[in-house]
């Protein structure tokens, strides 16, 4: 499915390619908390964005201390924002791997109203994945990965290898 809409859908899309080809193209001595990126468009935006995805996209959506957080239960949801695939990037053409994105994605908007009190909330939008992993340049053998340890656990009890994408399970 393709989500068209405003030009932030392929800000979105953007943002997400830039921070899985940092991953897959970066040398990185740590992989811990890496799963974090901020795109350049408004929290409003990106919910609006969300909202439009179909029926069924969002997990849980939360509020609190003037924070809210948007979950999408399966990454391949958002595949057609901007026009691309935003659960799966083959940078082998480039001479890299293939990044993947696993687990739950989450928007969350710290919302702040201007100091006048009034006007429209504006604020900072980050997004962490769930996990992420690269393949070498064939595409056979994961390279690099960073995985929430909850879902580090959870992949174990399902029984699908984290180095093979999940593909063979038990």
């Amino acid at each position: 499915m393709q989500v068209r809409g405003p030009a932030y859908a392929k800000a979105l899309y953007l943002s997400f390619v830039d921070f899985a080809k940092a991953k897959a193209t970066k040398d990185i001595k740590s992989t811990q908390n890496q799963r974090t990126f901020r795109p350049p468009i408004s929290g409003r935006a990106a919910m609006a964005l969300l909202q439009s995805l179909r029926s069924g996209s969002i997990g849980e959506i939360s509020v609190a201390n003037m924070i809210l957080t948007a979950e999408i239960e399966e990454p391949s949801y958002l595949d057609g924002i901007g026009g691309g695939c935003v659960s799966e990037m083959d940078f082998r053409p480039e001479g890299y791997g293939i990044f993947r994105i696993h687990g739950t994605v989450t928007f969350k908007w710290e919302m702040c109203v201007s100091e006048d009190g009034h006007g429209p909330v504006e604020g900072n939008l980050s997004v962490t994945v769930g996990g992420w992993s690269t393949t070498d340049r064939f595409g056979l053998a994961v390279v690099k990965q960073c995985m929430d340890p909850r879902l580090a656990k959870k992949r174990r009890v399902s029984g699908g290898s984290i180095r093979d994408g999940g593909r063979n399970r038990v």
